[in-house]
Order: structure tokens, then sequence, then C-alpha cells
């Protein structure tokens, strides 16, 4: 297979080009001033994630007791609303902790359910 030297002389200046482009960039980026890099302990993501952990590690029961209380603060005295949310806030536990036996998804559930608690 015979190339064109014109087309394989313009293909060798792009690529030149474009080597130039790349090399420049690398030269502008400076690295000095980051705090934290990605996948390396300490970084922001990573502490979400190990508060995640932390919280999942809470025994089941002062887990509910913190919903509860949650709700209570919430509703401030409306006992009967109290009551209904905490209900909810279970419901989203419980669904939570079945999606491993449905094999819809396999991560913790403490944790979600409450930032969920939260957004309600």
């Amino acid at each position: 297979m015979r190339e064109n030297p014109v087309n394989m002389r313009e293909f060798k200046y792009q690529v030149t080009k474009a080597e130039e482009r790349v090399g420049g960039l690398m030269n502008e980026i400076e690295f000095r001033d980051r705090k934290s890099y990605p996948g390396l302990e300490g970084g922001p993501f990573e502490v979400l994630i190990r508060a995640g952990e932390l919280i999942d590690q809470i025994p089941s029961i002062v887990f509910a007791s913190i919903l509860f209380a949650l709700a209570a603060i919430i509703n401030l005295g409306h006992w009967q609303e109290v009551v209904i949310l905490y209900i909810f806030f279970l419901g989203d536990w419980v669904l939570m902790a079945l999606l491993p036996v449905a094999r819809i998804s396999f991560g913790p559930s403490k944790s979600p359910v409450l930032m969920l608690a939260f957004l309600r």
C-alpha cells in the first residue's frame, strides 16, 4: 500500500502541532497549590466516604433513636406528625435495607437514610 507523500507530510505536521499544544498545556499546569489529589487520603470526597462509613457503624437501635430525635426536632411538639414522619424514616430504612435482598443495590443503608431524613 503506497502512501501519498504529501498527505503523510501533512499528517506529520498535524501530529507535531498537536504535540506542541499538549506539551504547552502540560507546562502551564502547576500542582504546587493543590491541597489534595484525587484518590489519596484526606481529599474532600474521601472525607465524605469515611463519614458515611462511620454512620453505617452506628448500632441500629441508636440509629433508630437518631431518626426519632430528628423527627421530633422537625415537628416540635406535634406528636402525631412526629410519629408519621418517624414511620416514613423507618420505611425509607426498610426499603434501603431490602435493596440487597432484591439484588438491586448493594451499598450501605444507614447513611443514605440519614441523608433522606435531613432532606425531608
